[in-house]
């Protein structure tokens, strides 16, 4: 059910919820940050960019979901202490920026949509006031959607009325940063970082900050232990390393 994007965002600065995020592999944010635009899966696709595979793109054609802007809540990388499923970088927005300049309602899903099996079975909230009453961030599932958006969520206002420079809809980029080399030879952190950088160069994506997220081994986060043991081949995927 569509929600006023107004009442959404005085319900997340009542729970503490200043952030958005959106997490990726190295290569699909390397699109979106070509395109100056946070892309649906269907938007990336349409404007002939990479963008890397997710189990979830046939279920999500299916289910109408494929041209929609997803956004979490909660860093969930640390919510869960581990790597985030969808990809080492993480994109992290205003919520204020972001609802204030939607000109859309906006929908909030009850769980993951991976797990709806139909769409006689997708769960949305039907009310703010559901949602707030029932926010949790240990809790994986909930997230903002912005449905069929596609291209139109901007990852940077160029300038206000006056021609004066605005802040972005995009505050900060952070990337995991294992420390593993791949192959041996190449340094993931590094190659990762070089990526990201040069992508929002050449989309001219003005990212204010683009820094490394460091999990220390006694941290508590299982996102160190994932790396070290994890098969290259899903290294590759999330960090974007060409084969050899």
């Amino acid at each position: 059910m569509e929600l006023d994007s107004g009442e959404v965002l005085q319900a997340l600065t009542e729970l503490g919820c200043p952030t958005l995020f959106h997490a990726n592999t190295v290569l699909t944010s390397c699109s979106c940050l070509w395109a100056n635009r946070l892309l649906s899966r269907n938007a990336v696709e349409e404007k002939g960019l990479p963008q890397t595979p997710q189990i979830s793109d046939d279920q999500d054609k299916k289910l109408g979901l494929y041209d929609d802007v997803f956004l979490d809540f909660a860093d969930l990388h640390v919510s869960f202490k581990r790597a985030n499923k969808y990809g080492p970088v993480l994109f992290e927005f205003s919520a204020q920026h972001v609802l204030s300049s939607l000109p859309i309602g906006v929908w909030i899903t009850k769980s993951n949509p991976v797990h709806w099996r139909s769409a006689k079975k997708q769960e949305w909230f039907r009310s703010v006031d559901e949602f707030r009453g029932s926010y949790n961030r240990f809790v994986p599932g909930p997230c903002l959607v912005l449905r069929g958006y596609g291209d139109q969520l901007p990852l940077n206002t160029s300038s206000d009325g006056d021609g004066q420079s605005c802040c972005g809809l995009l505050d900060r980029i952070r990337i995991d940063s294992p420390s593993r080399l791949c192959s041996s030879t190449v340094d993931l952190a590094s190659f990762a970082f070089g990526a990201i950088r040069l992508a929002a160069l050449r989309g001219s994506a003005q990212v204010q900050r683009v820094g490394p997220r460091m999990c220390a081994s006694d941290s508590g986060c299982q996102c160190v232990g994932e790396y070290d043991d994890m098969p290259e081949i899903e290294l590759r995927k999330r960090f974007w390393i060409p084969g050899e």
